[in-house]
């Protein structure tokens, strides 16, 4: 469709499309940023688990003696 042409409804459907389309840009970036922080979450309480349970071990304040 030629500008010329274009009628106000077609403006304003174009207009509505781009709103729509930043909107769902914008609920993208979110569930993006929102997945990024669970899965970060998730790294660290595995990251500390491993580490607790590996410094019960290796920090016991038995000694061995020959």
């Amino acid at each position: 469709m030629l500008a010329r042409e274009a009628t106000k409804a077609d403006i304003q459907a174009v207009r509505d499309r781009l709103r729509e389309a930043k909107e769902q840009r914008q609920l993208d970036i979110q569930i993006n940023q929102a997945i990024a922080l669970v899965n970060r979450n998730h790294r660290r309480k595995k990251y500390d688990a491993e580490r607790l349970s590996a410094g019960s071990s290796s920090h016991s304040p038995r000694r061995f003696t020959a």
